[in-house]
């Protein structure tokens, strides 16, 4: 998302999220998988809802595949949980409260249409708790 040529967040267009998720599909093919763990922090399915929200029914249901599809390579799938508490402006993130709530929403919204299994991770902003569980989950 950092090196999109297109606006995001409240902004973003559909060519904006077309190139964050064909990129991150991408680079995730560029891993050798073999004996490596890879951590992303955003799954394909985030950006799908921010996708959805702009595009037109045909445009969101090929990318509703796309991104579902690319899921099942995922072999664990953990989630945040948004907290009612005033994001920090970093010159990235979205502070608009409503906006997150819709997009946490979406998200919420298409894990359980598509029976996604997720783990949800402890309701902190500590960082440090969240990759403490998933190293505890991954046994690393």
């Amino acid at each position: 998302v950092r090196h999109c040529p297109f606006p995001i967040n409240e902004e973003t267009t559909i060519d904006a999220q077309k190139w964050i998720m064909n990129n991150q599909i991408a680079k995730e093919l560029e891993v050798d998988h073999s004996n490596k763990i890879l951590i992303t922090d955003r799954a394909t399915i985030d950006n799908f809802a921010y996708l959805h929200r702009v595009a037109n029914e045909e445009t969101s249901r090929n990318y509703e595949q796309i991104a579902f599809d690319h899921s099942s390579t995922y072999d664990l799938i953990f989630k945040t949980q948004k907290l009612n508490i005033v994001a920090v402006e970093d010159g990235l993130r979205t502070t608009d409260e409503e906006f997150r709530t819709l997009i946490d929403n979406i998200i919420n919204h298409f894990l359980k249409k598509h029976q996604v299994k997720f783990i949800p991770l402890q309701a902190t902003t500590n960082y440090d708790v969240h990759v403490g569980d998933i190293l505890e989950r991954i046994n690393v």
